[in-house]
């Protein structure tokens, strides 16, 4: 699992390499968000990855715990938890693009989900 120290390192690596507003992230934002899916592995009864990094991405990006950097912190979260997993996601995909679909809503996990398993090299 992603633990919250993690996913703030994530962040931190992130605004070190690329332009964005510096600050302090939002903690509770940011727990309440892996908490989230947490809920959502134990009540939904899933183990399914995909699923899992789906929720990640959906739930970091839309917490807003980061001054900037939320969709890329998403994205590099959900695919740090495929990559511990053993799953690698073929590069140059529109990621990006896909994450601003994410953010606002567009993309539900499940479509997400299903996109990331399309893509794997599983």
């Amino acid at each position: 699992m992603i633990d919250i120290e993690l996913v703030l390192a994530i962040h931190q690596v992130i605004l070190k390499n690329e332009p964005g507003l510096k600050g302090f992230a939002d903690i509770g934002k940011l727990d309440s968000a892996l908490a989230r899916i947490d809920n959502w592995m134990l009540y939904e009864n899933t183990n399914n990855v995909f699923d899992i990094a789906a929720l990640y991405a959906i739930a970091i990006a839309k917490a807003h715990a980061f001054p900037d950097g939320n969709k890329r912190t998403a994205m590099v979260t959900m695919l740090t938890y495929l990559d511990l997993q053993g799953i690698e996601i073929q590069a140059d995909i529109g990621l990006d693009d896909i994450m601003v679909d994410v953010a606002s809503g567009k993309l539900t996990f499940y479509q997400l989900s299903q996109y990331l398993q399309q893509v794997s090299s599983e």
